[in-house]
């Protein structure tokens, strides 16, 4: 990682970390981002883990996920569209892939839209295999989802 690239795990509900979240997922997922509680709900829950990546002082990225005993899935990827396609993407994902490994995590889970092609080179070029898949899961548009395994 170069100085202006910096990934961390946020941990608490301290209200800059809630602020930026909010603001990075109002900008990547519009009505579907979290509410400002969701995300201070989740910063205060133990199980959930939520690493940012910073690039030149601003929240750039993060990737979340929820653990159960040995098995944790990934909940949340975001990028802000100005630093998509520079890897932040991917330095928040093995960031996340080695906190949950030394948390006793053996598998990791997730699920994304069938015509998500960018995602879905993404997850496989970092050793995630689909495993199945759920018709018509997202609506606007109607999409499948596949679900996507990786054993850490």
């Amino acid at each position: 990682m170069t100085d202006a690239t910096e990934a961390t795990r946020i941990k608490g509900a301290d209200e800059g970390a809630v602020e930026e979240l909010f603001l990075l997922e109002r900008e990547c997922f519009g009505d579907e981002a979290w509410s400002r509680e969701s995300i201070r709900g989740a910063l205060e829950n133990d199980s959930y883990i939520t690493v940012a990546v910073r690039r030149g002082g601003v929240l750039a990225a993060m990737a979340c996920a929820v653990s159960v005993c040995d098995e944790a899935e990934i909940t949340k990827v975001a990028v802000l569209p100005e630093f998509r396609r520079q890897g932040l993407a991917r330095i928040a994902l093995d960031e996340l892939s080695r906190l949950l490994s030394e948390s006793g995590v053996k598998r990791l889970l997730l699920e994304v839209r069938e015509g998500n092609t960018a995602a879905l080179t993404l997850y496989s070029s970092l050793g995630f295999t689909k495993y199945s898949s759920r018709r018509g899961y997202y609506a606007s548009p109607r999409e499948d989802a596949v679900l996507m395994e990786k054993r850490i």
